[in-house]
């Protein structure tokens, strides 16, 4: 939708007082109308990074434009796909590198292996209120406690395992880069209230424990606002704001979506 939305580093802000889902994967999620909000945010939680605050220019720098990450995760929409492709002709005219990159193939497995997780997890946090109230349950949680999908113990290791060997690694892919540019969601919102969407492009990012920011700007083939997602090795939540505040001025200014309100 059109605003700014911020996953910061995982575990970087308390999750007291929420429902746990997953416990390697639950993280405070930041809605604003600008990056000064987020940043106000940001700093009310004490985020800090390690290296000094520097100013941030786009002319120069160069980004990883990740348009399909791996072939596990499902196709960008019409409207998602014009805006990356629009966001790196902008980058592009205003002097930055756009560098076109996939996953190496180590990070195939990183979509299904989000799922896996939270199967798992999710079959151990909603037993409780299976108990007390499964007909008020969604059959999505229901399935998680029956684990319909026949998991094995083995495989929710195993992606434990794998997920965590995978976080250093991209962490390091990142920091080749001023960020990575990726899809935020799979296109505009879906028509209807029954539904927000898939997260699939926003899974991945939570489980590699990074911080995304997605930047308004586009819009989709029925006028409604497409965001572009800038993400950054962990811990680097501060900076990633700074980046995602130049992009947004030139995103939102030629982008091609403008707000209302």
């Amino acid at each position: 939708n059109g605003i700014y939305a911020m996953k910061p580093t995982w575990n970087s802000i308390s999750r007291e007082g929420q429902k746990l889902y997953s416990l390697i994967f639950d993280t405070l999620g930041l809605y604003s109308r600008s990056i000064d909000d987020l940043k106000l945010l940001l700093d009310a939680f004490q985020l800090v990074d390690d290296e000094p605050e520097s100013p941030f220019t786009v002319s120069g720098a160069k980004f990883a434009l990740l348009t399909l990450p791996t072939p596990e995760w499902p196709t960008p929409g019409p409207g998602t796909a014009s805006a990356m492709k629009k966001a790196a002709s902008l980058l592009r005219s205003h002097g930055a590198v756009v560098e076109e990159i996939t996953l190496p193939d180590e990070f195939r497995p990183m979509y299904a292996h989000h799922l896996q997780v939270l199967s798992g997890d999710g079959r151990v946090a909603f037993l409780p209120d299976s108990y007390v109230a499964p007909d008020k349950m969604h059959t999505s949680l229901i399935d998680h406690v029956q684990n319909a999908s026949g998991h094995r113990r083995k495989d929710q290791l195993r992606a434990f395992d794998e997920l965590a060997a995978m976080r250093p690694k991209l962490d390091a892919i990142a920091d080749q880069y001023a960020a990575i540019v990726a899809p935020s969601a799979l296109d505009e919102a879906p028509v209807g209230h029954n539904n927000t969407g898939s997260a699939a492009f926003c899974g991945p990012w939570t489980a590699m424990h990074m911080p995304v920011v997605n930047i308004p700007g586009f819009k989709g083939e029925n006028g409604m606002p497409v965001g572009i997602s800038v993400v950054a090795s962990r811990y680097r939540d501060q900076y990633l704001l700074r980046v995602a505040r130049e992009l947004g001025g030139i995103f939102e200014e030629e982008g091609g979506w403008k707000r209302e309100l």
